[in-house]
Protein backbone atom coordinates (compact mmCIF):
# COMPACT_ATOMS: atom_id res chain seq x y z
CA UNK A 1 0.00 0.00 0.00
CA UNK A 2 1.19 3.59 -1.04
CA UNK A 3 0.53 6.60 1.57
CA UNK A 4 0.64 9.73 -0.05
CA UNK A 5 2.10 12.81 1.70
CA UNK A 6 2.89 15.30 -0.94
CA UNK A 7 -0.45 17.63 -1.42
CA UNK A 8 1.34 20.49 -1.32
CA UNK A 9 2.28 19.68 -4.90
CA UNK A 10 -1.17 18.35 -5.62
CA UNK A 11 -3.61 16.62 -4.26
CA UNK A 12 -5.39 13.50 -5.21
CA UNK A 13 -8.45 13.85 -7.33
CA UNK A 14 -11.80 13.88 -5.83
CA UNK A 15 -14.36 11.95 -6.54
CA UNK A 16 -16.98 14.45 -6.90
CA UNK A 17 -14.79 16.42 -8.97
CA UNK A 18 -13.79 12.82 -11.44
CA UNK A 19 -17.53 12.40 -11.60
CA UNK A 20 -17.87 16.15 -13.53
CA UNK A 21 -15.17 16.01 -15.70
CA UNK A 22 -16.44 12.80 -16.80
CA UNK A 23 -20.05 14.20 -17.91
CA UNK A 24 -18.52 17.17 -18.97
CA UNK A 25 -16.45 14.76 -21.35
CA UNK A 26 -20.02 13.54 -22.92
CA UNK A 27 -21.83 15.60 -25.30
CA UNK A 28 -19.91 18.40 -27.81
CA UNK A 29 -19.61 21.82 -25.66
CA UNK A 30 -18.43 24.82 -26.60
CA UNK A 31 -20.06 27.35 -24.50
CA UNK A 32 -19.77 30.02 -26.78
CA UNK A 33 -22.12 28.36 -28.66
CA UNK A 34 -25.59 29.50 -29.14
CA UNK A 35 -27.19 26.39 -29.45
CA UNK A 36 -28.49 23.87 -26.65
CA UNK A 37 -25.32 21.87 -26.19
CA UNK A 38 -23.25 25.44 -25.86
CA UNK A 39 -25.79 26.62 -23.29
CA UNK A 40 -25.56 23.40 -21.48
CA UNK A 41 -22.01 23.93 -21.57
CA UNK A 42 -22.32 27.41 -20.17
CA UNK A 43 -24.69 26.49 -17.70
CA UNK A 44 -22.19 24.51 -16.52
CA UNK A 45 -19.47 26.79 -16.46
CA UNK A 46 -20.96 29.42 -13.95
CA UNK A 47 -22.22 27.09 -11.68
CA UNK A 48 -18.97 26.11 -11.29
CA UNK A 49 -18.24 29.82 -11.03
CA UNK A 50 -20.35 29.81 -8.10
CA UNK A 51 -19.15 27.45 -6.53
CA UNK A 52 -15.70 28.73 -6.81
CA UNK A 53 -16.59 32.23 -5.47
CA UNK A 54 -18.35 30.93 -2.94
CA UNK A 55 -14.89 29.06 -1.54
CA UNK A 56 -13.46 32.14 -1.76
CA UNK A 57 -16.29 34.45 -0.61
CA UNK A 58 -15.94 36.30 -3.66
CA UNK A 59 -19.08 37.08 -6.35
CA UNK A 60 -18.76 34.88 -9.47
CA UNK A 61 -18.31 37.82 -12.10
CA UNK A 62 -14.62 38.27 -9.97
CA UNK A 63 -13.87 34.71 -10.94
CA UNK A 64 -11.66 34.45 -13.57
CA UNK A 65 -11.37 30.87 -15.16
CA UNK A 66 -7.27 30.40 -16.38
CA UNK A 67 -5.19 27.19 -16.91
CA UNK A 68 -3.78 27.57 -13.24
CA UNK A 69 -2.17 29.75 -10.81
CA UNK A 70 0.77 30.28 -12.43
CA UNK A 71 -1.28 32.48 -15.77
CA UNK A 72 -3.33 33.96 -12.69
CA UNK A 73 -0.05 35.08 -11.24
CA UNK A 74 1.12 36.58 -14.22
CA UNK A 75 -1.88 38.03 -14.99
CA UNK A 76 -1.77 40.00 -12.03
CA UNK A 77 1.71 40.92 -11.75
CA UNK A 78 1.88 41.88 -16.14
CA UNK A 79 -0.63 44.82 -15.78
CA UNK A 80 1.67 47.59 -16.16
CA UNK A 81 2.22 49.21 -12.61
CA UNK A 82 4.61 51.43 -12.13
CA UNK A 83 6.12 49.55 -8.98
CA UNK A 84 5.63 45.71 -7.95
CA UNK A 85 6.58 45.05 -4.85
CA UNK A 86 6.59 41.74 -3.04
CA UNK A 87 8.47 39.27 -0.63
CA UNK A 88 11.67 37.36 -1.04
CA UNK A 89 9.80 33.75 -0.13
CA UNK A 90 7.11 34.12 -2.83
CA UNK A 91 6.45 31.21 -5.19
CA UNK A 92 8.79 31.01 -8.53
CA UNK A 93 5.66 32.07 -10.49
CA UNK A 94 5.81 35.87 -8.57
CA UNK A 95 9.36 35.96 -8.43
CA UNK A 96 9.88 35.18 -12.13
CA UNK A 97 7.14 36.98 -13.48
CA UNK A 98 8.28 40.38 -11.76
CA UNK A 99 12.04 40.31 -12.26
CA UNK A 100 12.42 44.32 -11.34
CA UNK A 101 10.42 43.88 -8.10
CA UNK A 102 11.50 45.39 -4.60
CA UNK A 103 11.59 42.46 -2.53
CA UNK A 104 10.65 42.92 1.16
CA UNK A 105 12.32 40.32 3.57
CA UNK A 106 10.46 38.08 6.24
CA UNK A 107 11.88 37.77 9.82
CA UNK A 108 13.12 35.20 11.08
CA UNK A 109 9.48 33.52 11.56
CA UNK A 110 9.34 33.41 7.92
CA UNK A 111 6.86 36.27 8.38
CA UNK A 112 6.79 39.27 6.12
CA UNK A 113 8.71 42.70 7.62
CA UNK A 114 5.78 44.97 7.73
CA UNK A 115 7.90 47.68 8.47
CA UNK A 116 9.92 47.15 5.90
CA UNK A 117 6.69 46.53 3.69
CA UNK A 118 5.86 50.41 4.43
CA UNK A 119 8.75 51.89 3.73
CA UNK A 120 9.49 49.81 0.25
CA UNK A 121 5.09 51.75 -0.17
CA UNK A 122 6.38 54.84 1.17
CA UNK A 123 9.33 55.08 -1.90
CA UNK A 124 6.73 53.45 -4.48
CA UNK A 125 5.19 55.40 -6.95
CA UNK A 126 1.14 56.01 -6.22
CA UNK A 127 -0.65 53.03 -7.97
CA UNK A 128 1.87 50.12 -7.47
CA UNK A 129 1.42 46.83 -6.77
CA UNK A 130 2.03 44.96 -3.74
CA UNK A 131 1.90 40.76 -3.99
CA UNK A 132 2.44 38.70 -0.99
CA UNK A 133 1.56 35.55 -0.71
CA UNK A 134 -1.50 34.12 1.98
CA UNK A 135 0.45 31.14 3.46
CA UNK A 136 4.13 30.32 2.20
CA UNK A 137 4.13 26.56 0.73
CA UNK A 138 7.14 25.36 2.34
CA UNK A 139 6.92 26.68 5.75
CA UNK A 140 2.57 27.03 5.93
CA UNK A 141 3.22 30.20 7.37
CA UNK A 142 0.05 32.38 6.81
CA UNK A 143 1.27 35.94 5.86
CA UNK A 144 -0.42 39.38 7.46
CA UNK A 145 -2.82 40.03 4.43
CA UNK A 146 -4.76 42.60 6.43
CA UNK A 147 -1.61 44.65 7.83
CA UNK A 148 -0.18 44.76 4.05
CA UNK A 149 -3.82 45.78 2.32
CA UNK A 150 -3.42 48.43 4.96
CA UNK A 151 0.04 49.54 4.04
CA UNK A 152 -1.53 49.63 0.84
CA UNK A 153 -4.13 52.02 1.18
CA UNK A 154 -2.17 54.07 3.06
CA UNK A 155 -0.45 54.91 0.07
CA UNK A 156 -2.44 54.14 -2.84
CA UNK A 157 -1.04 50.77 -3.85
CA UNK A 158 -3.12 47.70 -5.85
CA UNK A 159 -3.14 44.31 -3.77
CA UNK A 160 -2.74 40.97 -4.96
CA UNK A 161 -2.29 37.77 -2.94
CA UNK A 162 -1.09 34.27 -4.31
CA UNK A 163 -3.02 32.15 -2.44
CA UNK A 164 -2.60 28.95 -4.12
CA UNK A 165 -1.95 26.72 -0.91
CA UNK A 166 -4.26 28.93 1.35
CA UNK A 167 -6.87 27.29 -0.58
CA UNK A 168 -9.12 25.21 1.09
CA UNK A 169 -7.36 25.06 4.22
CA UNK A 170 -7.94 28.63 5.58
CA UNK A 171 -10.84 31.18 5.38
CA UNK A 172 -10.32 33.08 2.54
CA UNK A 173 -12.65 35.85 2.73
CA UNK A 174 -11.84 38.00 -0.33
CA UNK A 175 -14.42 40.44 -0.24
CA UNK A 176 -13.80 41.44 3.59
CA UNK A 177 -9.93 41.67 3.13
CA UNK A 178 -10.42 43.98 0.53
CA UNK A 179 -8.04 42.00 -1.99
CA UNK A 180 -8.09 43.70 -5.39
CA UNK A 181 -6.44 40.15 -7.15
CA UNK A 182 -6.18 36.83 -5.74
CA UNK A 183 -4.73 33.23 -7.76
CA UNK A 184 -5.91 30.06 -6.82
CA UNK A 185 -5.73 27.05 -8.32
CA UNK A 186 -7.76 23.88 -8.64
CA UNK A 187 -5.35 20.95 -8.32
CA UNK A 188 -4.34 21.73 -4.83
CA UNK A 189 -7.57 20.91 -3.57
CA UNK A 190 -8.35 18.00 -5.56
CA UNK A 191 -9.77 19.21 -9.08
CA UNK A 192 -7.28 18.12 -12.20
CA UNK A 193 -4.05 19.78 -12.76
CA UNK A 194 -4.82 22.79 -15.50
CA UNK A 195 -7.41 24.53 -14.29
CA UNK A 196 -7.28 27.91 -11.96
CA UNK A 197 -8.44 31.28 -11.16
CA UNK A 198 -7.80 35.09 -10.42
CA UNK A 199 -10.33 36.37 -8.84
CA UNK A 200 -10.57 40.30 -9.71
CA UNK A 201 -11.83 42.61 -7.66
CA UNK A 202 -15.31 44.05 -9.31
CA UNK A 203 -14.66 46.81 -11.41
CA UNK A 204 -10.62 46.50 -11.64
CA UNK A 205 -9.76 46.96 -15.30
CA UNK A 206 -8.44 44.07 -16.90
CA UNK A 207 -5.33 43.32 -18.59
CA UNK A 208 -5.57 40.17 -21.07
CA UNK A 209 -2.13 38.26 -21.83
CA UNK A 210 -3.53 37.12 -25.28
CA UNK A 211 -6.13 38.07 -27.87
CA UNK A 212 -8.02 36.04 -29.88
CA UNK A 213 -11.84 35.91 -28.29
CA UNK A 214 -14.35 37.19 -26.29
CA UNK A 215 -14.03 34.69 -23.36
CA UNK A 216 -14.11 35.13 -19.84
CA UNK A 217 -16.22 38.83 -20.31
CA UNK A 218 -13.19 39.30 -23.01
CA UNK A 219 -10.75 38.89 -19.90
CA UNK A 220 -9.24 35.69 -20.68
CA UNK A 221 -9.65 35.30 -24.43
CA UNK A 222 -9.56 30.96 -25.99
CA UNK A 223 -12.54 28.47 -25.47
CA UNK A 224 -13.12 27.71 -22.01
CA UNK A 225 -11.68 24.08 -20.29
CA UNK A 226 -14.94 22.42 -19.73
CA UNK A 227 -13.83 19.58 -18.02
CA UNK A 228 -11.05 21.32 -15.44
CA UNK A 229 -13.89 24.18 -14.95
CA UNK A 230 -16.51 21.90 -13.59
CA UNK A 231 -14.31 19.87 -11.60
CA UNK A 232 -12.84 23.02 -9.95
CA UNK A 233 -16.40 23.26 -9.00
CA UNK A 234 -17.02 20.21 -8.02
CA UNK A 235 -14.23 20.50 -5.67
CA UNK A 236 -14.46 23.57 -4.60
CA UNK A 237 -17.74 23.40 -3.55
CA UNK A 238 -16.69 19.87 -1.41
CA UNK A 239 -13.65 21.78 0.32
CA UNK A 240 -16.17 24.06 1.13
CA UNK A 241 -18.40 21.54 3.39
CA UNK A 242 -14.73 20.34 4.79
CA UNK A 243 -13.27 22.85 6.85
CA UNK A 244 -13.52 21.03 10.04
CA UNK A 245 -11.38 18.08 8.84
CA UNK A 246 -8.32 20.82 8.29
CA UNK A 247 -9.60 22.08 11.95
CA UNK A 248 -9.40 18.45 13.22
CA UNK A 249 -5.71 18.53 11.73
CA UNK A 250 -4.65 20.89 13.54
CA UNK A 251 -4.74 18.67 16.20
CA UNK A 252 -2.48 16.21 14.96
CA UNK A 253 -0.48 18.47 13.89
CA UNK A 254 0.39 20.03 17.26
CA UNK A 255 1.04 16.49 18.82
CA UNK A 256 3.13 15.26 16.18
CA UNK A 257 4.93 18.45 16.31
CA UNK A 258 5.06 17.74 20.22
CA UNK A 259 6.64 14.69 19.43
CA UNK A 260 8.88 15.72 17.18
CA UNK A 261 10.78 18.33 19.32
CA UNK A 262 10.15 15.48 22.25
CA UNK A 263 12.51 12.62 19.90
CA UNK A 264 14.46 15.24 18.26
CA UNK A 265 15.40 18.62 20.91
CA UNK A 266 17.50 19.89 18.60
CA UNK A 267 15.21 20.26 16.02
CA UNK A 268 13.77 23.64 15.35
CA UNK A 269 10.33 24.28 13.79
CA UNK A 270 9.33 27.24 11.84
CA UNK A 271 7.72 29.50 13.52
CA UNK A 272 8.45 28.90 16.51
CA UNK A 273 6.72 32.05 18.00
CA UNK A 274 3.96 33.86 17.32
CA UNK A 275 4.16 36.59 14.30
CA UNK A 276 3.99 39.94 16.19
CA UNK A 277 0.79 40.72 15.36
CA UNK A 278 -2.44 38.88 14.49
CA UNK A 279 -4.96 39.85 11.95
CA UNK A 280 -8.59 39.29 12.81
CA UNK A 281 -8.85 37.04 9.28
CA UNK A 282 -6.51 34.43 10.75
CA UNK A 283 -7.06 30.79 11.80
CA UNK A 284 -6.05 30.30 15.58
CA UNK A 285 -2.94 29.36 14.50
CA UNK A 286 -0.10 31.15 12.12
CA UNK A 287 0.52 28.38 10.04
CA UNK A 288 -1.51 25.74 7.62
CA UNK A 289 -2.58 22.39 9.73
CA UNK A 290 -1.17 20.69 7.15
CA UNK A 291 2.50 21.58 6.84
CA UNK A 292 5.34 20.81 9.65
CA UNK A 293 8.71 22.99 8.60
CA UNK A 294 12.00 21.65 10.95
CA UNK A 295 15.23 21.27 10.70
CA UNK A 296 18.03 20.38 13.09
CA UNK A 297 19.64 23.01 14.55
CA UNK A 298 22.41 25.21 12.13
CA UNK A 299 21.97 23.47 8.87
CA UNK A 300 19.30 26.59 7.95
CA UNK A 301 19.76 30.31 8.48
Amino acid sequence: MSIYFDYNATAPLKDEARAAMLDALGPPANASSVHGFGQAARHKIETARRDVARLCSAKPEEVIFTSGGTEANAMALMRGAPQIITSTIEHVAVLDNSPQAVRVAVDAQGVVDCEALQQAARNAPEGSLISIMAANNETGVIQPLAEVIAIAREFGHWVHSDAVQALGKIDLDFAGLGLDMMSISGHKIGAAAGIGALIQREGLASYPRMSGGGQEKNRRPGTENLSGIVGFGAAARVSKDARPVFEALRQHHDALEARLLAEAPDAVVWPSQPPRSTSSWRDSSNRLPSIIFWARKGTVP
